[in-house]
């Protein structure tokens, strides 16, 4: 164990408690950050929350999550049991955002996404013409090849690398 080490398992715990309540609420789907119910803080319920209260109440959620992560009840937590605690809350939220994409693009109700329904929504396959106009610089209605090139430019400037190699100097 290095000197790191308290410090990384420290701040993961921190990690787990500050995020406890707020992926039950969705986090990532609004702005700003979601934090736990007032109510879930106050624990002697007198309508006021001390510093004391909120200190018992993170540290409450982050025993929970400490204790969920811990999958072999030894009281640490292996880099294994990091990685799939981290798995599964990324699983949930994706899983979350996907439902509430389908909510939102399923017009016709049956639970399931159709290519209509994707074109309809207004998402990257609409084709509404809009991005291909700002990428058309001479305005006449088709990409030259210059105008191509000039769109993988700024595709590998956005994702970090010469054209297709990501970043990573292949």
């Amino acid at each position: 164990m290095t000197a790191r080490t308290p410090l990384l398992i420290g701040a993961i715990t921190a990690g787990l408690a500050l995020t406890a309540d707020a992926e039950a609420r969705g986090v990532g789907q609004g702005p700003g950050v979601a934090l736990p119910a007032f109510e879930s803080l106050d624990l002697d319920a007198d309508g006021r929350l001390t510093p004391d209260e909120m200190r018992q109440a993170m540290q409450a959620r982050a025993r929970t999550r400490f204790d969920a992560a811990d999958r072999n009840g030894d009281g640490a937590l292996s880099a294994q049991e990091m990685t799939a605690a981290a798995e599964a809350r990324m699983a949930a939220r994706m899983a979350d955002r996907i439902a509430a994409r389908l909510d939102k693009l399923d017009t016709n109700g049956d639970g399931q996404l159709q290519i209509e329904e994707m074109r309809a929504g207004g998402g990257r396959a609409q084709g509404d013409g809009r991005l291909f106009q700002r990428l058309d610089d001479d305005g006449d209605g088709a990409l030259d090849a210059q105008e191509f090139e000039s769109l993988q430019d700024r595709m590998s400037a956005r994702i970090g690398g010469p054209r297709g190699h990501r970043g990573r100097g292949q």
